[in-house]
Formats: structure tokens, sequence, C-alpha cells
């Protein structure tokens, strides 16, 4: 699974051009799952075929000028002892402990926030989350992109020059705007919690020489396991770190290692407190599900998030990566979805009639435009307020 996926992925540029079709072909991945978000770039969307491709291919992006093609960041799984029933993740944890007896298992500690790779494409520089290529935003909403540029520009400027260098930063954005659905945080900030380079995710020795020279933070070692172990000792070892990240008051660790020249190979372990409510009941505490919606909400923009069929099954996919989606639990996502829905439908009918107004009338103020609003709805007043601050 994770052992060759780089080199499968280095492989797609023997393909002639770079279409939905090509891909999907090459991938084996529906092209539902393939998107072209604007021309000549291509991004990959979360399948649910079954197989590892699906999980490792989600978030890559395309460019077709310059056949530029930027990895995605996999979905890590649980071991076997916590999602049996995942033919994935049991496949994870394997090859993870065939590699001890060539790598040590380095467990790093988990982050709760947002992913964000950094990239640059013809001296321009990008950043990307699962779902967006670039992850900027309209003027109203929470704003991954420009939020991870403004943190860059003020504590990591080096970060450009990484980039520069042929390397993909991939950080976890941290930010108190995020405390709906995020673990508590009293400022924001960027963790480098992986570097791919030439699609290949590069060593922690190396990932820490390059976070020296280009002054940017890393993820503490929280444990290290050096010698090879059986399935039962590494569930017996996993218990210890639960025990071990609910004393530190950490979310949890992120195991990664290597075999040889080999992909890095991941899995996630959570504190105790926290992984029982994940798993400890078949039902979603409520608290998953707003996280799930709101990092959703996010990722999408509103006309996709209220296509109930688009941005629901976003919400299922993002939750199943944890849990089990008994029809009790789907009953509860479509009624938090539908709440949250809703509220995003009335933004959307606000902001394009905001953008109707504005197009057809040339306000010579904002006075002028707050009388000739007056009996508008509040909300489409902001948005035309917000639109003519842009102009």
């Amino acid at each position: 699974m994770y052992l060759d996926f780089y080199q499968i992925f280095q492989q797609v540029n023997r393909l002639p051009e770079w279409t939905v079709d090509s891909l999907s072909h090459y991938f084996q991945v529906p092209s539902s799952h393939f998107k072209e978000v604007a021309p000549g770039i291509i991004l990959a969307e979360p399948a649910r075929t079954g197989r590892a491709v699906d999980f490792l291919i989600q978030g890559a992006i395309f460019f077709q000028k310059g056949r530029i093609a930027v990895r995605g960041m996999p979905a890590i799984f649980y071991g076997s002892a916590y999602q049996k029933s995942l033919p994935v993740a049991f496949t994870a944890e394997q090859e993870l402990l065939d590699c001890l007896d060539q790598e040590p298992l380095i467990f790093e500690q988990k982050y709760d926030g947002l992913n964000i790779r950094l990239y640059q494409v013809a001296a321009r520089y990008y950043f990307a989350t699962r779902f967006q290529y670039n992850a900027y935003k309209e003027k109203s909403d929470l704003n991954p992109g420009e939020l991870t540029q403004k943190i860059v520009e003020q504590k990591y400027p080096e970060a450009y020059a990484l980039a520069d260098s042929g390397y993909v930063p991939v950080f976890e954005l941290l930010s108190p705007a995020f405390a709906d659905f995020t673990q508590p945080t009293k400022s924001e900030d960027l963790i480098l919690i992986d570097i791919l380079k030439d699609n290949k995710f590069v060593k922690r020795a190396e990932k820490e020489a390059l976070a020296r020279k280009y002054q940017l933070r890393l993820p503490p070692i929280i444990a290290t396991l050096e010698q090879p172990v059986t399935s039962r000792q590494f569930l017996k070892r996993m218990k210890s770190l639960e025990y071990q990240c609910h004393q530190l008051g950490i979310e949890g660790v992120v195991g990664k290692t290597f075999q040889g020249d080999s992909d890095q190979v991941f899995i996630k372990i959570k504190a105790q407190n926290i992984r029982t409510d994940h798993l400890g009941t078949p039902e979603i505490p409520k608290r998953f599900i707003l996280e799930a919606v709101e990092y959703i909400r996010l990722e999408l923009t509103r006309t996709e998030f209220v296509d109930r069929q688009y941005g629901l099954g976003k919400i299922i996919d993002t939750l199943s990566d944890d849990f089990i989606i008994t029809p009790e639990n789907r009953q509860k996502i479509e009624q938090y979805y539908e709440e949250k829905r809703t509220v995003v439908d009335r933004e959307l009918r606000a902001f394009n009639r905001a953008r109707q107004l504005f197009a057809e009338h040339q306000f010579q103020s904002t006075k002028e435009m707050a009388l000739f609003t007056r009996n508008e709805d509040q909300l489409v007043r902001f948005f035309l307020f917000q639109l003519g601050k842009g102009n």
C-alpha cells in the first residue's frame, strides 16, 4: 500500500496528457473523483472504492502546463486494533511492522488543525488542502490560504526558500479561529509535519536538517520503537502510548517509518480519552460531527456545500476515516448538515444578491451604497460592503 505508492505516482508523467479520463484510467479510480478545478489543473478527490489508492491519491494536484504533479496527503489510519473492519488499516499496520527490521518507528506529536501544503508552480506559491489546490476563500470566510500566508510571512519566511529548492513542506495550521472544530490553541502557528521531495516523503533526519536550515518548527518526538515486534506486542505499545498522550495532554501521535528506499508508512494513535470518544460507542459524539461539518464548510465553496449530494458526501467521507457510519449515525450527520446548510444557503443567496447589485450599480461612495440598500437584508448589505472594500 504505502511502500511503493510514490513510484506509481512518479510514473504518471508517462501519460501523453493529463485529463480526468486518463488519470482515472491510470490510477483505476472512478472519473467522478477527479475534478478540473481550473483550466489545465486537476485535483484528485477522495474516492470510496475500498482500495488503498483511494486513500493515497486524495489531494493530488496535476498542472497540465509544465507537467507538474504535486502529491496529496494520505489518510493516516489507526492500527487494526481500532479498525479491524477496515482492511486498508490492517495492511498499513502490517507494512509498518515489516519495516521495523530496517528502520526505527518514530512517533511524532499529532496536532489538531488543518493540513496545508506549500508548493511552487511557475514562480507562484500555492497553499493547498486535501480539497483545494489553492486554499483561498471568499473574503467573508475563514481563509486558510490567506492565514497560512500571513503566518509564513510573519514567522517562517524561509518556508518560501524551501519551496524554491524543489521541496513541498506540509504544515498543520493551528488557529484559535478553529476552536469550534479542533482542540483549543492560544495562538496561530504552523507545524512542519512532513516534507515531500520528488513526491516522496523525506526521513526524519533530513526533515530535522531542513527545519534547522529554514527555521521551521517540527513536532517533537514522543517515543521511538527500534526493534521488531509482533502485532500483540505492538498493541501493548499502542496502549502505553495512548496513556502517555493522555498524561501529556496532547491529541495523539503519528508513527512514521520507512523500509529502505520505500515510501513513508504512517499509523495514527490517539490519546485514550479521545479514542474512547471516537470508538468506545457506536454513536458518534456530536462534537465530532460538528467538527466534520465545519471542516468541510471551510474546504468547499458555498455552492459546493449546499449541493446536498456533494457536501454531505464530503462530510460522510471525512467521518468514515474514524467512525463506522451506522444508519443512526448517518441520520445525525444529515440533521447537523441540514442545519448548517440552511445557514450557508442563506449566505449564498445573500452573496449572489450583493454581487448582482454591485455589478448593476456604480456606487460612488459607501454612503450612497448604504442609502440605496437600506431596505435590503442585513446579510446582503454586509456582503455588498465587503465587495466594495475589495474594489
